[in-house]
């Protein structure tokens, strides 16, 4: 698709910093009341990051584990760093959302079985 193969060494790292900035808008937009980060939000997830990724695929059953475990676990490592309490909220993560990263997490196990 690409003049040059698009390898592990390239896409991982765009992979990586690309859920890091949709986690950051991802919180903007769910503390904050007004619809600039909702618009940004989606403009972000529209992007198709794995359609570019795909064609140059070698193996795509072990590409596609790969790339939903990075996006998994960047996202929410990303979601959790800046959403860690701050001066206005003492709890950004209640007992729902650490038992639903935990559902999440042992699907992803699962799933690699």
């Amino acid at each position: 698709m690409f003049p040059i193969t698009i390898t592990h060494a390239i896409w991982i790292p765009v992979e990586i910093f690309f859920y890091v900035i949709i986690g950051y808008f991802s919180r903007r937009n769910n503390s904050t009341a007004g619809k600039k980060f909702l618009i940004i939000m989606s403009l972000l997830t529209i992007f198709p990051l794995w359609a570019l990724i795909a064609p140059d695929s070698t193996n795509m059953a072990m590409d596609v584990l790969l790339y939903d475990t990075i996006m998994v676990l960047t996202l929410t490592a990303s979601i959790i760093y800046f959403g860690r309490k701050t001066e206005t909220a003492k709890r950004m993560w209640g007992i729902y959302n650490w038992c639903g990263l935990l559902l999440v997490i042992i699907g992803l196990i699962l799933m690699k079985l």
